[in-house]
């Protein structure tokens, strides 16, 4: 629709997003209507004989158009909350005057962009998702990718990346499922968002490393250079600002259901930042898979498991319970499968068996 189209050209336009070509779009549509007119003048007009009279004949186009489009259901009211709207507001000497005059109808429109701003900055299931491409890495390998902007990607075993075909829009945005390593290309007009099942990354230009697989009990995350702001999709608590060095963890349960479909418990989840020097050993051990070397620093049988599975392609059955927490070091650069096993084998708390495709560690 023209009015939804225009609100969103409008908004480009106040958010200093908008291009050449949206620009154009946007005054012929403005000449169009004078419903859309008065609006446009209303927050952006430079004529400053703009009276009292002139702006309630635009509060009543605006609260025509606004009611227009939410009966038609182009806006949720229910979804209000806003990311940023500081960049919204206008700052000269004519805005100032016209906020004297502004009335609910007027709100009401200014609502609108905000909604509009939010969900676009924020939603994963809007329409630019419909446009986008995905690269999934099955167990056992790994991926590169280049995105449109120049942000480099190393994707690691059993994971899933979702991008925009073009960065185009006001945020540079990306949905992951499993675990990455970002060099985001600088941007400082058009932050880079990554979504994950637990939290929203919000980054300019940076490298970190994420880890955030379905079947894991927490969603880690270690920033080594730059900085980044990330928001926790399950808790009301302010966003979190991670420095150099710095590795954010979010703990929840998970939950099986009766389909032994994996879901997460993310209702109280718990969150701790732990803070390293980037040389230290549990700080490089989060990246040493960009090296194709898998390493585990005193971690019980069951998340060792689990590891060996995404990394081989394997499935590893524990037959004896009690080996679930027996705790391993170990370290394995471009090594098969059968070094590993060996080499577990060799501490003496377990053996293995292998049956086809399966491995049994009793």
């Amino acid at each position: 629709m023209d009015e939804n189209k225009f609100l969103k050209l409008l908004y480009k336009k106040l958010s200093h997003t908008a291009d050449q070509e949206e620009l154009r779009q946007l005054e012929l549509l403005r000449n169009s209507q004078e419903e859309f007119n008065n609006l446009y003048n209303f927050f952006i007009c430079e004529n400053e004989s703009l009276v009292e009279n002139d702006i309630k004949e635009s509060e009543l186009a605006y609260a025509a158009l606004f009611t227009k489009m939410h009966a038609n259901g182009n806006f949720d009211g229910e979804e209000s909350m806003v990311s940023d709207s500081s960049q919204l507001i206008p700052t000269n000497n004519k805005a100032k005057k016209i906020r004297l005059f502004v009335t609910s109808a007027a709100a009401a429109i200014l609502v609108c962009f905000l909604i509009y701003g939010w969900y676009s900055n924020n939603n994963m299931n809007n329409t630019e998702w419909k446009n986008s491409n995905v690269v999934t890495t099955k167990k056992g390998s790994k991926s590169f990718i280049l995105l449109p902007d120049g942000t480099k990607v190393w994707l690691n075993v059993d994971s899933k990346l979702t991008y925009q075909e073009n960065f185009t829009g006001a945020t540079r945005q990306v949905k992951l499922l499993g675990e990455a390593f970002f060099d985001v290309a600088k941007d400082a007009k058009h932050p880079f968002i990554i979504h994950t099942q637990d939290a929203n990354i919000k980054v300019l230009g940076t490298a970190f490393n994420v880890k955030s697989y379905a079947d894991d009990s927490s969603m880690e995350t270690l920033l080594v250079r730059g900085k980044i702001e990330v928001s926790l999709k399950s808790t009301n608590k302010k966003n979190i600002i991670l420095l150099p060095g710095d590795r954010l963890k979010i703990f929840h349960k998970i939950l099986v259901d009766n389909n032994e479909k994996v879901k997460l418990d993310m209702t109280n989840d718990s969150v701790i930042i732990e803070k390293f020097n980037l040389g230290q050993k549990k700080a490089i051990q989060d990246t040493l898979w960009l090296e194709n070397t898998i390493a585990f620093d005193s971690e019980p049988l069951i998340t060792i498991a689990k590891k060996l599975e995404k990394w081989y392609g394997v499935t590893l059955v524990i037959k004896n319970e009690k080996l679930n927490t027996v705790k391993f070091t170990g370290k394995f650069e471009n090594q098969p499968i059968s070094f590993v096993l060996e080499t577990l084998k060799e501490t003496g708390k377990l053996s293995y068996e292998l049956h086809k495709d399966t491995i049994n560690l009793y």
